[in-house]
């Protein structure tokens, strides 16, 4: 991760009323307890990373479809080798996982449904959302050229202003072996109306202008991560 000391607002779209949550009542530590800090009544959050262990939190709750907000400070100064996340992901061998897609309310990547030609889509699987903060100096800057300064240790990222709007599994109901939140018609779940099913002309270019400026790794053009064969479907659908 570059050095950052700046906020980041974080809007991934999967997509009732708003509700803010809490840490102490929404979430679960699954590694690195010690270095998680929750304070001010639930409503912030830090993760941690020094030389003994990261920090990786999940939600309580798992989501169908919905609109999440939170508000990420990044780790300050020199952040070589650390990797910050927050991100959505099943369960399971064949999960599926989305990570960030709006940033600032910029969008910063696209996944789009090509099921007509066999690309599995993320409309199957209930994630919960997590974070977390772990060294990945091996890989993580400049392919892991740049090791961690553990002298910098410990690292922290802060989350705060987290707003859920989402059909959860617990209010989903079961039809014919499949989950569904609600009914196509109902106006309520924003995911239902065309303006969600695409990206406007305006949020197209935004997502040009970053792949221009900021794209550094393009899985659709890593021929040697194929060995130079047949591409796998969800690449070649991109063309389409």
């Amino acid at each position: 991760m570059a050095a950052s000391n700046s906020f980041i607002c974080i809007l991934l779209l999967l997509l009732v009323s708003t509700v803010y949550a809490n840490f102490y009542n929404d979430i679960e530590v699954i590694w690195g307890a010690d270095n998680v800090n929750i304070f001010n009544n639930g409503q912030n959050l830090q993760l941690s990373l020094n030389q003994a262990s990261g920090s990786l939190i999940q939600s309580k709750q798992e989501f169908l479809f919905g609109s999440f907000n939170v508000l990420l400070k990044l780790v300050g100064g020199n952040s070589a080798g650390t990797v910050t996340t927050f991100y959505f992901s099943s369960d399971g061998e064949d999960h599926d996982e989305i990570d960030m897609i709006m940033v600032d309310g910029i969008p910063i990547r696209v996944f789009g449904n090509h099921e007509e030609v066999g690309v599995a889509y993320l409309n199957q699987q209930a994630m919960r959302a997590y974070s977390s903060l772990w060294d990945g100096d091996q890989w993580a800057t400049q392919g892991g050229s740049v090791k961690i300064d553990w002298s910098n240790a410990p690292f922290v990222a802060s989350l705060s202003n987290f707003t859920v709007a989402a059909c959860t599994v617990w209010n989903a109901t079961a039809i014919n072996g499949s989950l569904y939140c609600s009914s196509m018609a109902d106006p309520d779940y924003r995911w239902n109306q065309a303006s969600y099913q695409t990206s406007s002309y305006g949020q197209q270019g935004q997502l040009a202008w970053v792949r221009n400026n900021y794209l550094l790794y393009d899985y659709c053009k890593d021929l040697p991560r194929f060995n130079y064969t047949q591409l796998p479907a969800d690449v070649t659908s991109k063309s389409n």
